[in-house]
């Protein structure tokens, strides 16, 4: 692809992702790391401050909009050589691909329900099968909420933590610790898929800096 056909499949693709996750229509955990890795990329070439992704947020299916981000995207490539085979490689992957999750609806349900009551199984089968699913996720609901509030309270990092012991911690320590002193510090973007890859490149070009004067600072996605 050249230049103007990177930077427009660019678009699209995180211009996508944000729209179907606005509307509630769900998208794979693989797609939105794919994602992650395009906005992460963009957010290095461009700056940490770029318009392109916060306006491709606000206004996913504004055709305005993406040609605006397209040409600057377009622009930045043309810069800078190093950034349009680290798109390529993103953009070339499956995962973008992937069909958007299934939600079951509240009308959905109920059809469920009404199925489960004209069947022949006896009411009470239907009861015990029920109470043992319930129970059976009650208590794996209950070992996954110890081995991640054990993970939030062992964790090595704190708000008073240099960028440069953040960064030294494995991946998924780095993503618990974003979430963790985010919503500390009340971020409303510490849920945010994307925060983590971003207080990564603002903890990469400011080593010394504490964790919570990076993540007390809106992100603007």
């Amino acid at each position: 692809m050249d230049h103007s056909e990177l930077a427009t499949a660019t678009v699209v693709a995180i211009a996508d992702h944000f729209g179907a996750v606005r509307s509630g229509a769900g998208v794979s955990e693989r797609a939105s790391q794919t994602v992650a890795e395009i906005v992460a990329v963009v957010r290095s070439a461009c700056g940490i401050d770029t318009p392109i992704i916060g306006a491709l947020r606000r206004d996913p299916d504004d055709s305005d909009v993406r040609d605006h981000a397209a040409a600057l995207l377009k622009r930045t490539l043309h810069d800078d050589e190093r950034v349009a085979p680290a798109l390529s490689s993103a953009l070339s992957r499956n995962d973008l691909d992937d069909a958007p999750l299934v939600r079951i609806q509240a009308q959905d349900a109920l059809s469920i329900a009404r199925a489960r009551r004209l069947s022949p199984t006896p009411e009470r089968d239907v009861d015990r099968t029920l109470i043992r699913l319930g129970a059976g996720l009650l208590v794996v609901g209950l070992i996954i909420g110890v081995y991640f509030v054990a993970r939030i309270l062992s964790a090595p990092v704190s708000a008073d933590s240099t960028c440069d012991d953040y960064l030294r911690l494995p991946v998924q320590d780095r993503a618990e610790a974003v979430l963790r002193i985010g919503l500390d510090l009340h971020n409303q973007d510490a849920g945010n898929p994307l925060m983590r890859f971003s207080v990564d490149y603002a903890c990469g070009i400011s080593p010394e800096t504490t964790l919570g004067a990076v993540l007390g600072r809106p992100r603007g996605y």
